[in-house]
């Protein structure tokens, strides 16, 4: 191992490394847990500068073993290390851009905020390595190996290639994707059952329960809350007040989008008038309002059913009892009864 760092330092440059490369294309260079920080830096001694880079930009190392090698904060811009074993090597804040590391086992290693501009890494093994915060505009990762990667707030542009990327353990059946995000959600529904029960609640059990419960209505939300998860549903209350800004309203279409049924309380004439004119032209799902007796809906109420059959006439109660008593059948059923005629396409 040390034979090969003696003779790398030995040499002076990467120019003459690589002319040595050639020259013994039989011989595969070992840096197995070695520290190449600082390596023919500029700093007369890069051990105490921090962040100091081994200047190893366009270095050969093709073949060559590298695994747990320290390389943090080196300049590896240009490299070629295709087929290399990089496996649990440190390469945090590493510039690898332009490099070449298809084939190379990248298993467990540690590419945190590193930047890997149009770097190649196809049929790369990146089994548990790590990328948050990495740069990847412009690289190459068509059929790498993406099982257990951690890549939050990857840095990807156009021009990633991100085709067939596989999702493959050893002896599961393999699983190919084109998106790191989309792979990364795949992964966790694959190896976290909580996950798979999150996603069967939100898309079978989820009533969405959309209104502006001031002090004096938060009573009537906590029961009816209650009430429903008698039912075996999973209710999701949204508050709008003060009322939503529009981040808020894409993530109450997209619940809608995924909701069981919607339950819309009409009974403050501000309630949820801007909510349900965007949500119920545009999501077909069972909308069942309630609304306080004495109350009436907004004006435009009438013309919005007409434009959307799913939204049911709203159901008039006289108090919480009330309420309470009558939720099943001419809440839950009859919403429950609208959703069976949009999912079979007639009438009920």
């Amino acid at each position: 191992m040390r034979e090969s760092l003696a003779l790398l330092s030995s040499l002076g440059s990467v120019e003459a490394w690589n002319d040595w490369r050639r020259e013994h294309p039989e011989e595969r260079p070992d840096f197995n847990r070695l520290s190449l920080y600082g390596l023919f830096s500029d700093f007369d001694t890069p051990s105490l500068v921090k962040g100091a880079r081994a200047q190893l930009a366009g270095i050969d190392l093709r073949g060559a073993s590298l695994r747990g090698c320290f390389l943090e904060f080196a300049d590896l811009a240009g490299a070629d290390l295709t087929g290399a074993d990089l496996e649990a090597a440190i390469l945090t804040d590493a510039v690898l851009d332009g490099a070449r590391l298809d084939q190379a086992n990248l298993r467990d290693t540690n590419l945190r905020r590193a930047s890997l501009r149009g770097t190649s890494l196809g049929d790369a093994n990146l089994m548990y390595a790590q990328f948050n915060g990495a740069d990847l505009g412009g690289a190459n990762l068509e059929n790498a190996n993406i099982y257990g990667i951690s890549a939050w707030n990857v840095r990807v542009d156009p021009a990633t290639r991100q085709h067939s990327l596989r999702i493959a353990n050893y002896g599961d059946p393999t699983v190919t994707v084109d998106d790191l995000e989309v792979a990364q959600f795949v992964y966790l529904l694959f190896n976290y059952r909580k996950i798979r029960n999150v996603i069967d609640a939100v898309t079978s059990k989820v009533v969405l329960i959309l209104g502006r419960f001031t002090a004096e209505r938060k009573r009537v939300l906590d029961a009816v809350r209650d009430e429903l998860r008698r039912f075996d549903l999973v209710p999701v209350v949204f508050d709008f007040e003060p009322a939503a800004n529009q981040d808020i309203s894409d993530t109450v279409t997209l619940l809608a989008r995924m909701a069981r049924f919607i339950i819309a309380d009409l009974t403050d004439p501000r309630s949820v008038q801007q909510e349900l004119t965007l949500i119920a032209p545009a999501v077909v799902v069972a909308i069942q309002p309630i609304i306080l007796s004495g109350q009436e809906p907004w004006a435009m109420f009438p013309d919005l059913r007409r434009r959307a059959h799913w939204l049911l006439p709203a159901y008039e109660y006289r108090d919480l009892p009330d309420l309470l008593t009558h939720l099943k059948p001419h809440v839950v059923d009859r919403a429950e009864a609208k959703r069976r005629e949009l999912a079979s396409g007639s009438p009920v």
